[in-house]
């Protein structure tokens, strides 16, 4: 297993380490979308979580792909959610895990915090997702 696989790992624990919230990484959910590094179904607050991560510094194509999520996730996960019947009031967001040295960057890149963008630092993630005695925020969006 290689660094960035582990990282990856370790954010979806963060995601996940209450019970309320799946996460499938590579998921596929339609053919010739590209796929994030994971999705993740957030049962409590009816979340659709897109979820990447990413350990680099440059985070220039990151926030492009942020910018473009609505053509590049939220339109084919739109069809995939009417297509499985999941019901009214299921909500898409993105949640998305950088360095703590490339946080700034990235929301200056995306034009700031966003309504549907959790960024989350890698670090945050590591420590939460490695000390189950501390209790955690709502993994999705910010409120």
């Amino acid at each position: 297993m290689d660094a960035s696989s582990l990282v990856e790992d370790l954010a979806l624990v963060y995601l996940t380490h209450d019970g309320d919230v799946f996460a499938c990484p590579q998921f596929r959910f339609g053919e010739g979308q590209p796929n994030p590094d994971a999705l993740a179904l957030d049962f409590v607050n009816k979340l659709i979580l897109v979820v990447e991560v990413s350990t680099g510094q440059n985070v220039q194509e990151l926030g492009d792909r942020i910018s473009s999520r609505e053509e590049r996730w939220y339109a084919g996960l739109r069809r995939l959610v009417s297509k499985l019947g999941l019901g009214e009031g299921w909500r898409l967001a993105v949640h998305v895990f950088v360095t703590e040295s490339s946080r700034t960057r990235l929301l200056n890149r995306i034009g700031g915090e966003q309504e549907d963008v959790c960024v989350t630092t890698i670090e945050k993630a590591i420590s939460r997702a490695m000390d189950w005695r501390i209790p955690r925020d709502v993994p999705g969006v910010p409120r």
